[in-house]
């Protein structure tokens, strides 16, 4: 995407209602805009219909609304396991997962696309390190698991209940604690009580044990 636009899913509440103040958008169109993103799941701004349409001319022309490219969605167990690969804008590849449970519905998502620490076991590690994703580049992963699990448990999904994703796990390509500061936006914003809203509790993060990174998380928490 061009430097000069600015992707949805990277800016914070603040930034986001920084931008609008500059278009000269009252503050409360930030609030509406990222309810629609992060808990109403809209990808296309002409689809928030409770804002005016020059508004959402504007956020089409001067955001961008998506930064990985889904490329395939395979399913098995019945289709409650699915896993999807992405494309990066210069071609790298990043894969989430999403596993159903009767008690449980978990998402496994990247925060790098191919890994630095080359693990032996990996096949990831022998990519070697492609890119770092920004967080809305992770973020993006977690939506795009949270609309699979409404095909999946419809029944379960209804507007008293705007988020189906108990459990998150930072499990998938990449080494979350090199690419620390992506990551941790990424969390802060998918525990926004005023957004995604996902429990503390309900995420857990792999590392292969980057001291450095153990310590910034002790103190950040």
């Amino acid at each position: 995407m061009p430097d000069s636009q600015p992707f949805i899913l990277d800016l914070t509440r603040e930034e986001l209602t920084a931008i609008l103040r500059e278009w000269g958008e009252p503050p409360y169109r930030a609030k509406q805009i990222y309810r629609h993103v992060h808990v109403k799941l809209v990808e296309d701004p002409e689809h928030m219909t409770d804002l005016p349409q020059t508004l959402r001319e504007r956020l089409a022309e001067e955001i961008a609304w998506g930064s990985l490219d889904l490329q395939k969605n395979f399913a098995c167990d019945s289709g409650d396991t699915r896993k999807a690969l992405f494309r990066l804008p210069d071609g790298s590849p990043v894969e989430a997962v999403i596993m159903a449970y009767s008690d449980r519905l978990t998402a496994c998502v990247s925060s790098q696309s191919g890994c630095l620490m080359r693990c032996s076991f990996c096949a990831t590690g022998r990519m070697g390190l492609l890119a770092n994703l920004s967080s809305g580049e992770i973020i993006q992963q977690v939506l795009w698991a949270e609309r699979e699990l409404r095909e999946i448990r419809p029944d379960a999904f209804s507007s008293n209940r705007p988020r189906l994703l108990t459990n998150l796990v930072f499990m998938g390509m990449g080494e979350a604690f090199n690419n620390y500061n992506a990551w941790w936006a990424a969390v802060e914003q998918l525990h926004d009580p005023d957004g995604f809203n996902l429990g503390a509790r309900g995420m857990t993060v792999s590392t292969v044990s980057l001291v450095p990174g153990i310590r910034r998380l002790a103190e950040a928490t």
